[in-house]
């Protein structure tokens, strides 16, 4: 058996007018169901400024066993979302490390040692979330974790976005 997905589309405008229909897909079958979008683009197109909510769920989804690691994987790559797997981690650990160096260029006060990239976040650039040892330049500081995220543009410029107590 091959991937079958049975999607629920629901439509709701302000109340005034609500839709739902379910549609089971497979690779074998091309099924589309316009309604809800045409409901959409008739709102747009006379300018209402109804409020319109959407939503889409799934159930039922089966996966061969040969195709499921292809799925996994997938999935793994989304824009937008952390992806916190150690090998994903540990292979753009010196993508990281260079990026926190340029991002902490010119801060004084804190000496931070990065000590493991945690999450990764691929957006219009990238962000990445490190484990760090922080100590304040003062003599007998004591050592603390700290959470640095550190964002790099399309361009390689890059700047801290937070800094938090592990």
């Amino acid at each position: 058996m091959g991937n079958v997905l049975t999607v629920t589309i629901a439509l709701s405008l302000a109340g005034l007018f609500s839709f739902s229909t379910a549609v089971t897909l497979s690779p074998d079958s091309a099924v589309s169901d316009d309604r809800a979008a045409a409901a959409v683009a008739t709102q747009q197109e006379s300018g209402s400024k109804l409020p319109i909510s959407f939503s889409i769920t799934t159930d039922d989804v089966s996966v061969d066993p040969e195709e499921e690691e292809a799925v996994i994987d997938q999935d793994a790559d989304l824009d937008g979302g952390w992806n916190t797997d150690k090998d994903v981690c540990a292979e753009y650990y010196d993508d990281a490390c260079a990026a926190l160096e340029k991002g902490l260029d010119g801060m004084v006060g804190v000496d931070y040692t990065p000590k493991e990239l945690v999450g990764i976040q691929i957006v219009a650039g990238t962000n990445y979330k490190l484990l760090c040892d922080g100590t304040v330049v003062y003599p007998g500081a004591e050592t603390q974790e700290y959470y640095i995220t550190v964002y790099e543009d399309l361009d390689g410029n890059c700047t801290i976005t937070d800094i938090t107590e592990a």
